[in-house]
């Protein structure tokens, strides 16, 4: 099987990133308006919530953006070898960035489909 390029990896990870707040969003739009707080969905002060608090777990999914900035240096005087080694730097930031896209996915999903399903 051929490797990935690091181009159709970051669009592997920009289609979970969406998948990921749309799906989010889909289950926000059934949450009823006021809530009771629980102490796995809390939102607000008191006893209830509103269901726009909810909203803020969407934008965690942009953390799966964040470029990993503890990268080695690169000693080397030949231009291919350099090449060979920022691709496969590239490669691992884009597999690492794919990870965390489909854990914050699967976090917020299932966060809101709890929230669902105890209100």
């Amino acid at each position: 099987m051929k490797k990935l390029s690091v181009k159709h990896l970051k669009l592997i990870r920009n289609l979970i990133c969406v998948a990921g707040i749309v799906g989010g969003f889909i289950l926000w739009t059934f949450l009823p308006d006021v809530f009771t707080n629980t102490k796995l969905f809390h939102v607000g002060n008191g006893a209830y919530g509103f269901k726009a608090g909810a909203l803020i777990l969407l934008p965690l999914q942009f953390l799966a953006f964040l470029p990993d900035t503890h990268s080695s240096e690169i000693h080397t005087e030949d231009p291919a070898q350099r090449a060979t080694l920022m691709e496969a730097r590239a490669r691992k930031d884009a597999v690492r960035q794919i990870f965390t896209a489909l854990f914050l996915a699967l976090t917020i999903c299932a966060v809101m489909g709890l929230a669902v399903a105890t209100t």
